[in-house]
């Protein structure tokens, strides 16, 4: 046998099992190449969704899931507006609160809040459906923490232009002890059912704030009439 074609038949067998080798590995290394970038890729958009479900909430992932799941366009469901806080009371002659007499004595009007407060307060006006017995009246006047002196008288003014009162008040302190900061008259006065006027003496220290529409801050006490 010639051992010159045996080396040569030998070499050759080498030569063809080391390219399929190389191929192989070439393969190999192609599709593990193409294995991380489908990792990548997948990573990327994964960190989207994430971003854009940080953004826009989790509403749409799962409507999102539903056209994977079922084929369907999803539909969004917009969420409920948030109810509105309705604002404060102005109180004008047409808008007065109509309340019911208390069958003991409670108070049947306050546009009082805990803002901070200016004077020059106008008068409220409230409205009683029935008779009604006035037991207590107060006003606030506050006056830039300076309080009062002395104190004034407060009356009620009918629709018709009847006139209850003037009675006189008894002063009480306010917040860190501002004198007669509260004036409260008891008048025990029995009026038909209607729409009042609250009148003080003094409505340059009266105090309102723009929560109350620059009405002066009031309370009405009543019990029902007997």
């Amino acid at each position: 046998m010639d051992c010159n074609w045996c080396a040569n038949r030998l070499g050759s067998q080498k030569g063809i099992q080391l390219a399929d080798t190389q191929r192989n590995w070439g393969l190999s290394k192609g599709v593990a190449m193409s294995a991380h970038s489908v990792r990548i890729r997948v990573a990327v958009v994964v960190v989207m969704l994430c971003v854009a479900m940080l953004l826009t909430g989790c509403d749409w992932l799962t409507g999102f899931e539903s056209f994977l799941n079922n084929g369907d366009i999803p539909v969004s469901n917009s969420k409920p507006a948030k109810p509105t806080e309705d604002p404060g009371p102005l109180y004008d002659t047409d808008e007065a609160p109509v309340v019911e007499s208390a069958a003991s004595e409670a108070p049947i009007f306050d546009n009082q809040n805990i803002l901070a407060v200016q004077n020059g307060g106008t008068s409220p006006i409230f409205k009683v459906a029935t008779a009604s017995v006035i037991t207590k009246i107060q006003t606030y006047h506050w006056n830039d923490a300076a309080g009062n002196g002395s104190t004034g008288k407060i009356s009620l003014k009918a629709a018709d232009g009847k006139t209850y009162g003037p009675w006189d008040t008894v002063g009480l302190e306010g917040q860190g002890g501002v004198p007669n900061a509260y004036w409260a008259a008891t008048p025990n006065v029995t009026v038909p059912a209607g729409s009042y006027t609250v009148i003080d003496s003094d409505p340059s220290t009266w105090s309102q704030n723009a929560d109350s529409g620059g009405v002066g801050f009031a309370v009405v006490y009543a019990e029902s009439a007997k």
